[in-house]
């Protein structure tokens, strides 16, 4: 199988810069290209925006009012040889904007007004409420439309999923009116998981620091977490239900994909790093069945992994009396499997969360990303092609090199690039 080399990219440095893609294609074998650009939608598409009138604006997977530079980069592209998916963003993002659609907590408390936390880097990009199936039904029309309308080799989804889990509060919804329905209907017991989640929430400010410490010290995974704090099943069945929605809604954009468009394209939707992937309704297995390749992001460290580490050892100090920061860390990193990766920070201020180059600085990257690299194959073992994205471009270029040689020896099926300028020497003419 030959193997993917993807870029994410936009149509205007398609069409103005053709021959940075040249250069890619040489030097690092670029076979792909993803990017969005402005679209053509039909008016019956159009009507299927759910936002209220004067709001249309806001609506995630939008069209244009001109598609001209679309079909330009695509000609572009396809001259060179390359093949072009469709990228276009979701649930995740948008919602604080529109308060009607915007994701509330398990109190109805819509999460753009929830207390702020220090650390937590995507807390003000809220989610839209993934139950609403209006919305849904808008990013069906889109992407079918799309799919029907351009000449794209395959669809790349990205941000279809509830915010990064270091806004913690993210975690405990949605949980309005239609997602306790749309629970209902599926035969889970919304009110016991609505108890189950309040309890926990409860529980996690009144933890005991020498508690923490000795579960840091022995053993305590993410998984015995329950157990631990004498929650019952309604906790996972949570996240369970979570994930069962976001998961339904791309399998039923997959089979519209396919169906409208009349040639064979791939389709998928680039997945948070494993280890994190469950808490924003990602599932490597469940992906199994619908996708047709997954493609972990592994390109936003500071973001998803830096972050919710900073954050969770935040807040346990804030809720726990005579915690150390060192304690709360390591009790976090044993939760998420990381207590074995050496150079990871135990004071908050050495993670360097928003500080300039903050990933670059971090001594144990590399090591963050490989372990991800290889809970992604774990997960996905060759069933469908795995094509990880990592940074080419703010990362130091023997990092990236090295994690490509990771990748390939592990069997991932190609790699896919937020740039490159770190890989290649490239100026514009």
């Amino acid at each position: 199988m030959e193997k993917l080399v993807g870029l994410y990219a936009s149509t205007q440095q398609m069409v103005e810069d053709p021959a940075y893609f040249k250069t890619l294609q040489n030097e690092l074998g670029l076979t792909h290209v993803i990017m969005g650009g402005e679209y053509l939608l039909s008016e019956a598409t159009q009507a299927k925006n759910p936002m209220a009138p004067g709001q249309e604006s806001n609506a995630p997977c939008r069209g244009g009012v001109t598609d001209t530079e679309l079909r330009q980069a695509l000609d572009a592209a396809h001259n060179m040889g390359l093949q072009v998916w469709f990228c276009t963003g979701g649930w995740h993002g948008g919602g604080g904007n529109c308060p009607e659609l915007c994701m509330t907590d398990m109190n109805h408390h819509r999460l753009s007004e929830v207390p702020k936390m220090r650390y937590a880097r995507e807390q003000h990009a809220v989610a839209f409420c993934p139950g609403n199936e209006e919305m849904s039904a808008w990013f069906e029309a889109t992407i079918s439309e799309v799919m029907a309308t351009y000449p794209f080799e395959g669809v790349d989804l990205t941000h279809f999923r509830y915010t990064a889990p270091a806004f913690l509060h993210n975690l405990f919804g949605c949980g309005c009116a239609r997602c306790e329905a749309l629970a209902h209907r599926q035969g889970y017991d919304f009110n016991r998981m609505r108890k189950s989640v309040l309890t926990f929430w409860d529980r996690l400010h009144h933890l005991d620091a020498k508690a923490i410490r000795d579960a840091g010290e022995h053993g305590i995974g993410l998984m015995d977490l329950s157990e631990w704090l004498g929650i019952d099943a309604g906790l996972s069945q949570w996240f369970e239900f979570r994930a069962g929605v976001i998961n339904g809604h791309l399998r039923t954009f997959k089979e519209a994909a396919h169906a409208a468009a009349d040639r064979p394209i791939m389709f998928g939707s680039d997945t948070f790093p494993p280890t994190f992937a469950p808490l924003v309704g990602h599932s490597y297995k469940s992906s199994m069945d619908w996708a047709d390749y997954t493609s972990p992001l592994l390109s936003h460290v500071e973001v998803f992994v830096l972050s919710t580490f900073a954050t969770y050892a935040d807040l346990l100090c804030t809720w726990t009396d005579g915690l150390a920061e060192e304690d709360a860390l390591r009790f976090v990193y044993r939760l998420f499997g990381y207590d074995h990766v050496e150079k990871m920070p135990l004071r908050l201020e050495d993670i360097g969360i928003e500080t300039p180059d903050c990933e670059n600085n971090t001594a144990a990257l590399f090591d963050i990303v490989a372990l991800e690299l290889h809970r992604a194959r774990l997960y996905n073992t060759g069933e469908i092609p795995s094509y990880p994205v990592i940074k080419g471009a703010t990362w130091s270029s023997d990092i990236i090199r090295r994690l490509i040689a990771t990748a390939d020896q592990m069997g991932h099926e190609g790699i896919i690039f937020q740039g490159t300028d770190a890989l290649v020497d490239y100026e514009k003419e």
